[in-house]
């Protein structure tokens, strides 16, 4: 099933990118990678969460994808914010990629104002 926006995956070392953007790739993903012990829990609900998925709720098995990527060491690059009209994140909410965005926008904002 498709997912509505891709995520990007990028390795540690930045060997490896990656775009995911069905259940089906990301299963895949899941299945060709072997998670630490530590981390084997939420790996095998990533994998039970997209097999699951038949339902039509890609909302879960994404989620769950997305933390099992990230506790494997990937960054996670996803639909952002920014690239909606949504409100700008609090400090809690945000990721570190997300700051030359935050850039971006404060100075469009200051742009609009000036004028």
């Amino acid at each position: 099933m498709p997912w509505g926006q891709p995520i990007d995956l990028v390795s540690e070392d930045y060997q490896i990118r990656l775009t995911i953007t069905t259940t089906t790739a990301a299963l895949q993903w899941l299945r060709e990678r072997r998670s630490a012990p530590a981390r084997r829990r939420l790996h095998l609900a990533a994998i039970g969460a997209c097999l699951a998925e038949s339902d039509g709720k890609t909302a879960r098995a994404r989620a769950l994808f997305i933390r099992a990527a990230r506790a494997a060491g990937f960054l996670v690059e996803t639909a952002h914010w920014y690239e909606s009209n949504a409100p700008l994140p609090s400090l809690t909410e945000m990721q570190p990629e997300d700051l030359p965005h935050v850039m971006t926008a404060c100075k469009q904002s200051l742009s609009k104002q000036k004028r």
